[in-house]
């Protein structure tokens, strides 16, 4: 209708760019209600069929319905492969880019991609993670490193590092105590892709394995540590068999704090520089320390030996280094709930020399909150009480 054809085209281009952000929206909501519904099942450790049940009765979008229900016919979730693996790097990179040119994309817009990326969910946390703290390694930077020490272009022509590279070197950095862009020099940075390329190498050579850790470990730590998870001694199987045998008669766990929280608080070491105050971040996937506070001031956590921060023999131990304020309140759905101390006090009890190695991956502290609460769940129902004081 509009006559003047420049007003016309600019009308158009308008229009398109509208629909563009609604599309955008639409998907990043998609991705974020399937993130949440597909954690929320694997912390609960739903089957397929109880997934499907959760799906019928749950309050949400019918397109996010169906794409749950299409990936449960299918068989479970995505699975990381050598396509979204390379997606994610880009995903990264790209982020770089954009902050490079004023402009950092938003949190929609890799939820976004996420989702029209075929991403797991593990490689769309990680980019969040990544987006959300500008002080972790720059995957540019380290193409460039790349590039100055030789390395064979791709199939594209270009010199870019590889994923297990960049797992790699952010375990290899983190061994030494030397993470984060503000920290890393480029001498640093070259003399550690170095080292990784030689042990990458040599496990080649040995006939060992290829890129298979760095698939998992950077982008899909979900996924890697409910299969680790599932192979651990102690969990589930064992925790049935504890609580079982244990006395569970809580007048013996009556002394002590009357509830407990868990807060949390930032790394020690190369950790300060990897702290999330992402509101929305999976609990398992968050850069921080957690550890339970007593109303009384006691207080207990899960930490390594302190020999090596990426694992080590891990000990369920008071928090000497730090006080009461250095902690926060505010972890997403656990910082404002109080739980019993008797059932908490039985569940320590029970993990106490039964949890393993220390990982800063796959066995951390908040694998071990987690532990206690649902164990102290369990143990409050066995005695027909509620853990949560309300």
């Amino acid at each position: 209708a509009l006559r003047d054809p420049a007003l016309r085209q600019r009308a158009r281009r308008e229009i398109e760019r509208e629909l563009d952000w609604r599309m955008l929206r639409r998907d990043a909501r998609t991705m974020r209600a399937m993130l949440d519904f597909r954690s929320a099942a694997r912390n609960e450790g739903l089957s397929p069929e109880q997934r499907r049940e959760r799906l019928e009765r749950e309050d949400m979008p019918e397109d996010v319905r169906a794409a749950l229900c299409d990936e449960l016919e299918r068989g479970g979730e995505r699975m990381p492969d050598e396509q979204n693996m390379n997606r994610a790097m880009d995903l990264l990179r790209f982020i770089d880019t954009a902050r490079a040119g004023g402009r950092a994309p938003t949190a929609d817009d890799i939820l976004a991609a996420g989702l029209r990326g075929g991403l797991t969910d593990g490689q769309v946390e990680g980019a969040l993670a990544y987006l959300e703290n500008d002080g972790m390694l720059s995957l540019s930077h380290l193409d460039d490193i790349c590039l100055d020490l030789g390395m064979a272009p791709d199939e594209h022509g270009e010199v870019r590092a590889p994923a297990w590279l960049y797992e790699g070197v952010l375990r290899d950095l983190a061994r030494n105590g030397q993470t984060g862009n503000g920290i890393v020099t480029d001498e640093v940075l070259a003399n550690s892709a170095t080292r990784v390329r030689r042990r990458h190498d040599a496990r080649i050579a040995a006939g060992g394995a290829d890129v298979q850790d760095a698939r998992g470990q950077v982008f899909d730590i979900q996924y890697r540590k409910s299969n680790e998870r599932k192979k651990n001694r102690y969990i589930q199987e064992e925790t049935d068999k504890s609580i079982t045998s244990y006395r569970e008669n809580p007048l013996h766990y009556d002394e002590g704090a009357q509830y407990y929280q868990v807060l949390r608080r930032q790394l020690g070491c190369f950790g300060e520089n990897i702290f999330t105050d992402n509101p929305v971040l999976d609990n398992n996937l968050r850069t921080e320390h957690q550890h339970f506070w007593g109303d009384n001031g006691d207080n207990f956590g899960f930490m390594g030996d302190g020999k090596d921060i990426l694992e080590g023999e891990g000990k369920v131990r008071e928090d000497t280094g730090y006080s009461l304020d250095d902690y926060r309140d505010d972890i997403p759905g656990l910082g404002a709930k109080k739980f019993k101390g008797v059932y908490i006090r039985m569940a320590h009890d029970i993990l106490q020399n039964n949890f393993g190695n220390y990982n800063f991956i796959l066995n951390n502290c908040q694998d071990y909150v987690d532990e206690v609460i649902h164990i102290a769940n369990i143990l409050a129902e066995k005695n027909n009480d509620m853990l949560e004081i309300t």
